[in-house]
């Protein structure tokens, strides 16, 4: 095969992002976060002070907002009409707006048309929620990636604590709610596809969880 692609949905909070960009390197490939695309959805509507829970609000921004990612020196780069918006799509309120607009079916699709070009373009490991059954259904590999809302928060908390004032009751609270809104969503929830590998990440280290991916995808490309 010329390219191949890796999907990884999972938990808010579950580690995609870390064992996908590890996995991407230990592969050779490009790593994609469709979270920067939601992110900055979200964050476009915080910074204009619109109300992310209004369908037709979120349909405006995503057609008139330039979203686009790049990969400089093998690392994934976000940009909002043209600003790099890569460090700010870190915080946890762009997290939470995030799930607001993951809500509404156009955002969704615009995500959905900036991976399906990436896929054409090279090879990639994209993390996400619906990658497998709806951004790319014909993924080599799917992986669904999981941990207890208690592990979730606790790592997340170790991330920030340096460089945000929250505290790890409210990373939890924030956990909590975000999966209720990823699962019971009526545009393309958070689901496992039944062709999906499921890893409960909860006791294991990252280490363990790269290499697990990272045999199933070679025992896949080499049968």
């Amino acid at each position: 095969m010329k390219y191949y692609s890796i999907a990884i949905d999972g938990t808010a909070g579950s580690g995609k992002g870390t064992v996908g960009k590890l996995l991407s390197n230990k592969l050779g490939i490009n790593y994609v976060s469709t979270g920067a695309v939601f992110r900055a959805i979200g964050l476009y509507c915080l910074n204009n002070e619109i109300d992310p829970t209004n369908k037709y609000l979120v349909e405006n921004v995503c057609q008139k907002s330039n979203i686009s990612i790049k990969f400089i020196n093998g690392e994934q780069y976000t940009f909002l009409n043209e600003d790099d918006v890569t460090q700010e799509l870190n915080s946890s309120i762009a997290g939470v707006y995030a799930a607001k607009v993951g809500v509404h079916a156009i955002s969704h699709i615009k995500a959905a048309q900036i991976i399906r070009a990436l896929a054409k373009d090279c090879s990639i490991v994209v993390d996400g929620r619906e990658i497998g059954y709806f951004m790319l259904p014909n993924a080599t590999v799917k992986f669904y990636l999981d941990a207890k809302p208690e592990e979730r928060a606790k790592r997340r908390f170790l991330q920030l604590k340096d460089g945000e004032n929250i505290t790890y009751e409210q990373i939890l609270e924030q956990i909590i709610e975000r999966d209720r809104l990823d699962i019971t969503r009526e545009n393309f929830p958070l689901k496992r596809c039944e062709d999906a590998v499921y890893i409960d990440s909860t006791n294991m280290s990252i280490n363990e969880v790269v290499q697990c991916m990272y045999n199933k995808v070679m025992e896949k490309i080499n049968s």
